[in-house]
């Protein structure tokens, strides 16, 4: 009738949001989606993460969304959830902010929730 729910409080980073975030832009540069969506989005995510990214490539806009999420910069973090803002670029040029949602496993892996 309850859910039950992890207490992260005593569970131990493995894979921290940055290290995350450098192995999915590391990923990209490379151009395999395949890697960049396995290494850091849960299991139930990959596929459709893969069709976005492969949408963004298709637009022509992979080098820009690369160079626009280069830097995250901390904004919020829980136990189990932690936001990162990154200086965004429209196709037009405009400027805006995003935002990397993380959250992080039972097993102390910090997954893309959502960018």
């Amino acid at each position: 009738m309850y859910p039950q729910y992890v207490d992260y409080s005593g569970v131990p980073d493995k894979q921290t949001p940055e290290q995350t975030h450098a192995l999915f832009l590391a990923a990209l540069k490379k151009g395999d989606f395949d890697a960049a969506v396995n290494c850091c989005f849960r299991e139930g995510d990959r596929a459709k993460q893969k069709d976005f990214l492969n949408g963004v490539k298709q637009k022509g806009m992979l080098n820009l969304m690369i160079s626009d999420i280069s830097k995250i910069d901390p904004d919020f973090r829980s136990e189990n959830k932690a936001t990162y803002i990154f200086d965004g670029t429209s196709k037009s040029g405009e400027k805006s902010a995003g935002f990397f949602t993380f959250i992080k496993s039972s097993d102390g892996i910090w997954y893309i929730e959502s960018l």
